[in-house]
């Protein structure tokens, strides 16, 4: 599967763990339905716990920075992510994580890169 260049620091943070197994993402673009960056992945259920410190920690430090945007995540069904047709293994559960931003607000090329780069670092931060 090809990783858009944008997201390639989350996703392979995220493959790190061995907890979490990315199945798609993009690094959104200029136009068209997927303006904003998103990761979708898979998530051992007895580790839930360790992904939501890891997010909270993300949600602190844009807080902290002044980003104009959070993170939000989302549990999602597997058989809604492209052309999935299973759901996820069993034990395994489907998220998807995206800027979480206020409506009309247009990300630049810099918020998409702090938002990668925030949550990239929380997993470097993590699995030290």
């Amino acid at each position: 599967m090809q990783i858009d260049e944008g997201v390639l620091p989350i996703v392979e943070m995220m493959n790190c763990t061995g907890w979490i197994e990315t199945c798609g993402s993009c690094q959104g673009h200029s136009k068209g339905p997927h303006k904003l960056p998103y990761v979708l992945f898979y998530c051992r259920q007895n580790m839930i716990k360790h992904l939501a410190i890891i997010l909270d920690a993300t949600s602190k430090e844009l807080e902290d920075i002044g980003a104009p945007f959070d993170i939000d995540c989302q549990l999602v069904f597997s058989t809604d992510i492209g052309n999935n047709t299973v759901d996820a293994y069993l034990g395994w559960v489907t998220f998807e994580i995206r800027p979480l931003v206020e409506k009309g607000f247009q990300m630049k090329k810099v918020d998409k890169e702090i938002f990668i780069y925030t949550i990239a670092n929380k997993f470097i931060d993590y699995l030290k």
